[in-house]
């Protein structure tokens, strides 16, 4: 199924049918993970747990965007980081 996924979208980017997944959406998939990530921190949930809402976050959208996992991984830490600063402020 993933190995389909993944032609499928090399299929779209040569044709020209694959854009960057809109900011809004990198915004609403780091609130909810960040969301999650003090889910974890506090025990609420298990690491595994976790790690499966995160790649249901990131695997929900259509095959015609991509994102940037680094560029996602950034926005989630500055997320971390600052719902560290209010919650020690």
């Amino acid at each position: 199924m993933t190995r389909i996924a993944i032609t499928l979208a090399s299929a779209l980017a040569l044709t020209g049918c694959v854009t960057q997944l809109p900011e809004s959406d990198y915004r609403h998939i780091v609130t909810h993970v960040a969301q999650a990530s003090i889910c974890k921190r506090e025990q609420l949930m298990s690491v595994n747990q976790f790690n499966h809402y995160v790649v249901f976050q990131t695997q929900g959208y259509p095959s015609q965007y991509l994102y940037d996992q680094a560029k996602l991984g950034n926005m989630v830490q500055a997320s971390l980081a600052q719902a560290g600063a209010h919650r020690s402020g």
